[in-house]
């Protein structure tokens, strides 16, 4: 008989049983899987979509992913966005990154470098609980920090908390934003700017109404099943 395990964390995120439930409102608008265009070096005549700056005041040096690679090997890239985005980007990955890394080393899915090994925070004189994963199964090895699991003898189930790092949770938002504007089309983008600006706001959400309004931005670019496909709702983008 096996051990079960569940996983606890210390923030909050919606279920899968949520999100699939309220995909039920949407339907498939597009997926990488109808991409054809790879990034070439050639910078000529590029632009980049995002902050809209043009060869040569920007460069496009970068092979940038649609999908970022911390969700998983991809070769899904584009040509229009410049190096400079692309390094801002990379700090709103940074944060998403510290989101589900601990999920990426349980589901054995390797990224640009592989599968990554999560490290719980801790405080002074503590150690840090350690997820590993090889190629047959999940190493976890706790020292001494017996809080950071709760066995159920009885049940047989093993409860994990993971102590992630400290993240915000706007730039989680802005990473799947960004994947939801790069499968847009030129005309869609055209007439659906406001996912633009705010994508590159640098106003913090500082009360409801601002959540709210991320978090209905991102809803209508919901992006599941690997990362590949965007939903929208029916009359709506």
């Amino acid at each position: 008989m096996g051990l079960a395990f569940r996983i606890k964390k210390n923030h909050n995120v919606p279920s899968l049983a949520m999100s699939l439930e309220l995909l039920k409102n949407y339907y498939l608008h597009k997926s990488v899987e109808n991409l054809t265009e790879r990034y070439i070096r050639d910078q000529t005549n590029k632009t980049c979509r995002y902050c809209h700056g043009k060869f040569p005041e920007v460069t496009f040096l970068t092979k940038p992913h649609i999908i970022p690679e911390l969700f998983g090997r991809n070769s899904v890239t584009s040509n229009f966005e410049c190096d400079d985005c692309n390094k801002r980007f990379q700090k709103y990955e940074s944060d998403t990154s510290s989101m589900i890394q601990h999920y990426l080393g349980l589901l054995n899915i390797k990224t640009k470098n592989g599968v990554p090994t999560f490290q719980s925070i801790k405080k002074s004189g503590e150690n840090s609980s350690v997820l590993r994963r090889d190629e047959h199964q999940v190493n976890l090895a706790f020292g001494t920090n017996a809080n950071d699991f709760e066995l159920d003898e009885e049940n047989r189930i093993l409860t994990i908390y993971f102590r992630t790092k400290k993240f915000m949770p706007y730039s989680v938002y802005r990473t799947f934003l960004k994947m939801g504007i790069s499968l847009l089309t030129d005309d869609e983008l055209s007439y659906n700017n406001h996912y633009l600006k705010l994508l590159n706001s640098e106003v913090p959400l500082k009360n409801g109404m601002q959540h709210w309004i991320a978090y209905r931005y991102v809803l209508k670019l919901n992006i599941i099943q690997n990362l590949r496909l965007i939903f929208i709702r029916p009359n709506k983008l």
